[in-house]
């Protein structure tokens, strides 16, 4: 839709539990194009899932919890491409 609009983060849970751990590794090698600078997940992503997400993208990747505060800075640097740590 933007394609030429980067995607800071993705926040959020993404329902990766249960019968839904199935597609983990491909909504992991689909997030990859994206070179999203922060991924946030919430309890629902399940821990299946948060683990892939960090094994494949370190650092960017972070679990929130209930009163978490998050700021964001529109003049950060860009994050590098996700390195592929399989």
């Amino acid at each position: 839709m933007f394609p030429d609009i980067p995607i800071y983060c993705l926040m959020g849970g993404l329902h990766l539990g249960g019968v839904m751990e199935a597609i983990i590794p491909e909504t992991v090698e689909a997030l990859r194009e994206f070179g999203i600078g922060h991924i946030i997940s919430g309890h629902c992503t399940a821990w299946r899932a948060l683990h892939a997400l960090a094994s494949a993208f370190g650092d960017s990747v972070s679990q929130s919890a209930v009163g978490t505060g998050y700021t964001f800075s529109a003049d950060k640097p860009p994050v590098p491409e996700p390195q592929d740590r399989r």
